[in-house]
């Protein structure tokens, strides 16, 4: 498992993993809340760096993580320990980043990438290499909405069901959120 770790009085933000080893009924943070990726490691220095989301690259033969908190990144990794900078985008700004793949309706063998904006919007487009790094180009710099309603937050997806992609997110109105009942 992935998180942010959030220093107080510095407000340094750190990408932490934890491990269980008995099928999540206890975690161990790995060396003792060490980062796996340091604020220092950002090739951007952008002070929000969190919201860490992994995923499995296939192409590549490695993982990935999507970071933002501000600006997207993009870092990879052969064994979830060791991460290496990918593509930073800071044209593309967002928290709770998600990223996944899914078809394209109609043409079966087709498929492009969707990078969430916390649930609220999405971008679609490809995962490449350029100059070397892996990279999110976007088909287009229009974002769409996921809905229309204001009550939701932070999306996130699961992975590994079968023929599907399920979000999830908080129900959440970012106008009145400590007035909810």
């Amino acid at each position: 498992a992935y998180y942010t770790s959030f220093e107080l009085g510095t407000g340094r933000q750190r990408q932490c993993m934890a491990y269980s080893t008995d099928d999540g009924m206890t975690w161990q943070k790995y060396k003792g809340g060490a980062p796996v990726i340091d604020t220092d490691d950002d090739p951007l220095g952008d002070g929000a760096f969190r919201d860490p989301k992994v995923f499995w690259h296939e192409e590549s033969g490695q993982w990935m993580m999507i970071v933002a908190g501000g600006p997207v990144r993009f870092y990879s990794s052969p064994d979830l320990i060791h991460w290496k900078p990918q593509g930073m985008q800071p044209a593309i700004t967002t928290e709770c980043p998600d990223f996944y793949r899914l078809p394209v309706d109609g043409e079966e063998d087709r498929q492009k990438w969707v990078l969430s904006g916390a649930g609220v919007w999405y971008m679609i487009g490809d995962f490449e290499q350029v100059d070397g790094v892996w990279t999110f180009i976007p088909d287009t710099d229009r974002r769409y909405n996921f809905n229309f309603g204001p009550d939701v937050y932070a999306g996130q997806t699961f992975s590994d069901v079968p023929g599907r992609r399920i979000l999830m997110e908080w129900m959440v109105h970012i106008g009145y959120p400590f007035e909810t009942g």
